[in-house]
């Protein structure tokens, strides 16, 4: 068992650096073709997106069983005083943020124009917006699972020091997002580095996992779609990925 667990930890890996970034794309453009012919194309894709990422998780289980403390080895454990004070601020200041976003028009303006370049992935429908917000979730729990828990326990286990895993473990949370084009994947790295931060001083990655979801929830209650419509968008962290 083992053994099975290092070959499916290394084939993760290079899944995630290798693979993704161009399936990622290939995705993107194969929504993008059939969302111009099939209205329903959005819903699929979300679905395709919660299903992708919760067999992501699968695999994480597989290779963590025979690790002593796995909970532990990949963050799942209560945070620190730091973790608490961080969690605590991050929440406050995601409040005011979406408070301020809400009720300022030109704030508002401003967030349409940054999601300029992604309007396909903005929901239209009370029911794409519920699937939505299955994917914030889903990718708050997966993706934090993979792109930092995991990734941190794999090359901890290598002897890589931490700064460099915050490096590599951002970049390649960013190329994993490089459908967005490389604006989006660098905002990604950036907010993946933020993370892996946050995980290293909180010693835990429930934080991290709230933030995720939270930071792609929001976006429901900050972004108006045209003609005042709710709408969203699939954020770094929200994707086919």
């Amino acid at each position: 068992m083992e053994l099975l667990s290092r070959i499916l930890a290394a084939l993760l890996l290079a899944y995630l650096v290798l693979l993704e970034p161009v399936l990622g794309v290939r995705l993107y453009r194969g929504f993008l073709r059939r969302l111009a012919v099939d209205a329903a194309a959005r819903r699929r894709y979300y679905r395709m997106i919660i299903a992708w990422e919760w067999s992501w998780m699968a695999i994480v289980v597989l290779i963590m069983l025979p690790v002593p403390h796995s909970l532990a080895a990949i963050g799942l454990v209560n945070p620190n005083s730091i973790g608490w004070g961080l969690g605590t601020g991050i929440l406050v200041g995601l409040l005011i943020s979406t408070a301020a976003f809400s009720s300022n028009a030109q704030m508002q303006d401003w967030f349409r124009r940054m999601l300029s370049g992604v309007e396909a992935l903005l929901p239209a429908t009370r029911i794409e917006r519920w699937l939505y917000a299955g994917v914030s979730v889903s990718a708050g729990v997966c993706e934090e699972l993979v792109f930092r828990g995991f990734v941190r326990f794999y090359l901890q286990g290598f002897g890589v020091p931490i700064l460099l895993i915050v490096l590599l473990s951002a970049l390649i949370f960013g190329m994993a997002h490089w459908y967005q084009g490389w604006k989006g994947a660098a905002q990604t790295a950036l907010l993946g580095a933020v993370l892996m931060a946050l995980y290293v001083l909180s010693n835990s990655l429930v934080p991290c996992v709230v933030f995720h979801a939270l930071v792609d929830l929001r976006i429901l209650l900050i972004y108006r779609g045209p003609g005042g419509s709710g709408g969203t968008i699939v954020s770094g962290a929200d994707k086919a990925s």
